[in-house]
């Protein structure tokens, strides 16, 4: 090699060297400080199918200043109408979403329905953006998945839901959905702590370079003839009203991964507060957190722990799961509304939840079987982390310490509760979680999250009657 080539060599590797240095540190993320209010608040207590769409579209109508919105998807052409609306008013709109759907090709990871959607709030002047990922385990983005579910209205109020931003969760009829709960809290120092989460996620981080604009390829949809879904599809169920709640409150934020998995507060704090009853609903509950070779008393889950330390204290504790589904051949895909045991048996729960929800690539279908790892469907079945291998533990433990603990799946077959998709939880009928996190290790540990923990009795008795309802119900439907 001549002098001169092996100094243009040189010069071109210390001008990629601080760009190199740059990605290859990462900044560690730093949980936000945990937040816990007692003050006024107001709360209009809701739930999917029933109320939830009436909920989340008149505190967007009502919005006079900003519009913060979190979200995996935004499939809803209604909310997007509203959201559109706010911005021609002259409203501040942002949105962030998951820049990958599960089961979506990495060269077209958001369907052409979101994209829709989101070009028309960007005409409108509002701004979209995806937390975005070249990886299939998403490793060079912050969070695994961007899951929450929140909106923040005028820096003075809050919507926190279990339920993703498509018609399952937010139905429009209000008689056909997924079972799932949503809050809207009018308390300006905790809506601010979520506007400051949201403002941290819309940020750049350095060492990442995760978030992308819509507009940007593949972000921006390049269909000019798309036509969007614009049925509203009605089903036999009978709705309930949400509950306008005004007094003093207790309000904790709760957010994965900074403290979702706190041992002293959060979820587990909570129940290990549990004097008399603990009632759960969740579409996904893992037993252990180790691989799939282990098993509860190798890798305990600290959700699962807490459940029992509940029951072994004398706590009445209930249990209610999402029933896992099968498809009938590998090569075929289920039909709208079942979910594939193996995605709820694996840490994606968020698979599942994009599958019911419509954003889910059904050309994907083999491909997602193939990376399971088994075509055998009866093979597929058996796991040790899915919400069957939870409902065994549990009643094993109960009957062999003699809990007054009962597990039972979701078997609400009345022809509009498609899908329990809550992750919810009520305590010593005074507190009550309303929460974007599935009861597994991603959820909790890896995930950008959003929750909230309120104590106040009429707030959770409008939650534990909800519960309560379904669980009749289930075990006289089986």
């Amino acid at each position: 090699m001549d002098k001169t080539r092996a100094r243009l060599l040189l010069a071109a590797l210390l001008a990629a060297a601080p760009a190199l240095a740059a990605e290859q540190k990462k900044t560690p993320y730093k949980p936000l400080p945990p937040v816990k209010i007692t003050d006024f608040a107001e709360a209009r207590a809701g739930s999917s199918p029933d109320n939830s769409f009436k909920t989340v579209t008149e505190a967007i109508e009502n919005a006079r200043e900003s519009i913060r919105l979190a979200g995996y998807m935004l499939r809803s052409l209604p909310i997007s109408d509203r959201l559109e609306a706010a911005a021609r008013r002259g409203v501040r709109v942002r949105v962030l979403l998951d820049g990958w759907t599960v089961g979506r090709p990495r060269s077209s990871p958001i369907d052409d329905q979101e994209l829709y959607n989101a070009a028309r709030i960007v005409r409108a002047g509002g701004a979209v953006s995806y937390l975005k990922s070249e990886k299939i385990r998403r490793e060079d983005r912050r969070f695994v998945y961007l899951h929450a579910k929140y909106l923040v209205i005028d820096d003075r109020s809050v919507v926190i839901s279990s339920e993703n931003f498509a018609n399952g969760g937010f139905s429009p009829t209000s008689t056909l959905g997924s079972r799932g709960w949503v809050i809207h809290l009018t308390q300006p120092e905790l809506a601010q702590s979520y506007a400051e989460a949201f403002d941290r996620d819309a940020k750049p981080t350095p060492g990442y370079d995760d978030l992308a604009p819509y507009g940007t390829p593949p972000y921006k949809l390049t269909d000019k003839d798309f036509v969007p879904e614009q049925k509203a599809e009605e089903g036999g169920y009978e709705p309930v009203s949400s509950r306008h709640v005004r007094g003093e409150m207790t309000l904790e934020r709760i957010l994965s991964p900074d403290d979702a998995a706190a041992g002293n507060r959060s979820v587990i704090g909570a129940m290990d507060k549990a004097r008399s009853t603990l009632f759960i609903q969740s579409l996904s509950f893992q037993p252990h957190w180790g691989p799939e070779e282990s098993s509860p008393l190798q890798d305990p889950s600290p959700y699962a722990e807490a459940v029992l330390r509940a029951a072994r204290r004398g706590v009445k504790v209930r249990v209610m799961l999402q029933p896992p589904f099968f498809a009938r051949s590998p090569k075929t895909p289920p039909n709208d509304g079942m979910i594939p045991n193996f995605l709820l048996s694996s840490d994606l729960p968020e698979a599942a939840e994009a599958f019911a929800s419509g954003g889910f690539a059904r050309s994907a279908w083999r491909e997602l079987v193939a990376a399971a790892g088994d075509d055998d469907d009866e093979k597929r079945k058996l796991s040790t982390k899915d919400n069957r291998a939870l409902i065994e533990y549990f009643r094993r433990t109960a009957r062999a310490e003699n809990l007054d603990l009962q597990v039972n799946f979701f078997w609400v077959d009345d022809g509009a509760l498609k899908l329990l998709h809550n992750k919810g939880m009520v305590v010593d009928a005074e507190k009550v979680l309303v929460s974007s996190i599935n009861w597994t290790k991603n959820s909790i540990l890896n995930n950008r999250e959003a929750a909230v923990l309120v104590t106040h009795r009429e707030v959770a008795d409008y939650y534990e009657d909800l519960f309560q309802r379904d669980w009749q119900k289930s075990r006289n439907s089986r």
